[in-house]
């Protein structure tokens, strides 16, 4: 599984950590997953201010990788911290 999130300043993270070097970065990423397993699986979560651009970006990044099997998620926000 290949969890990709879509910031809103348009920061990329795979599977949690932060991703260097944009879609090429992210292009790199994609392409050893696929290589340890190749019907592996990505899902996409973006931010809801993150460009629609910047979405579909992500989706050729991973088409080119030769991921076929891309799944949307719901990126929820993180709850405020208490005011305790």
């Amino acid at each position: 599984m290949l969890q990709v999130d879509v910031m809103m300043n348009g920061d990329l993270y795979a599977n949690g950590s932060k991703v260097d070097g944009g879609a090429d970065g992210l292009l790199a990423i994609a392409q050893k997953a696929r290589a340890a397993n190749p019907e592996v699986r990505a899902t996409i979560r973006a931010d809801n201010d993150a460009t629609h651009g910047r979405v579909m970006a992500v989706l050729d990044t991973l088409k080119q990788a030769g991921i076929a099997k891309i799944a949307f998620g719901v990126s929820t926000a993180s709850p405020a911290p208490s005011s305790r």
